[in-house]
């Protein structure tokens, strides 16, 4: 397996796993259990290390593909920057997440742990859908036609 296998095998992970960690952080605020707001704690921790990997990995990822037919170095600049801001948002919320297990470690979470984590959750899973969406829109396309169509349809509007 390359590193290149691993960026496309672990990329769907912080998607997915930052959707399922918003669930968690909702789970926690309706049942009010500290064991809950843990466990979502330490599972958007994961998640960010996750994350973390695929970022460092996708850097290969962009040497494997980018003289390739219908690859442009534009679409792969703009999945990069989403994707640095993207991991920066949730390697900052997977560090307040560990540091929020461990000041709570021997105590009640109060409900506002799982409140900040819900939020910040929202927005990393908006960036994540962001970034995914830039990153299929490299070799998709099926999705890139979508775009120019729409951004087509967008510039006759403008006349």
């Amino acid at each position: 397996m390359s590193i290149l296998h691993l960026h496309l095998l672990l990329n769907h992970v912080p998607v997915v796993g930052a959707l399922f960690a918003l669930l968690l952080f909702a789970a926690a605020l309706v049942l009010r259990e500290t064991v809950s707001t843990k466990f979502a704690l330490g599972f958007t921790a994961a998640i960010a290390a996750v994350a973390v990997v695929v970022y460092f990995t996708g850097g290969p990822a962009e040497e494997a593909v980018e003289r390739l037919a219908g690859v442009t170095e534009r679409s792969i600049e703009r999945h990069e920057e989403a994707a640095e801001l993207t991991t920066i948002a949730m390697s900052i919320l997977g560090g307040l997440s560990l540091v929020a297990l461990f000041v709570f470690r021997a105590r009640k979470a109060p409900s506002w742990v799982a409140m900040v984590g819900l939020i910040g959750t929202v927005i990393v899973s908006a960036l994540m859908g962001w970034t995914a969406n830039l990153g299929g829109q490299i070799r998709h396309t099926e999705i890139q036609g979508a775009s120019i169509q729409q951004r087509a349809a967008d510039h006759d509007s403008e006349d």
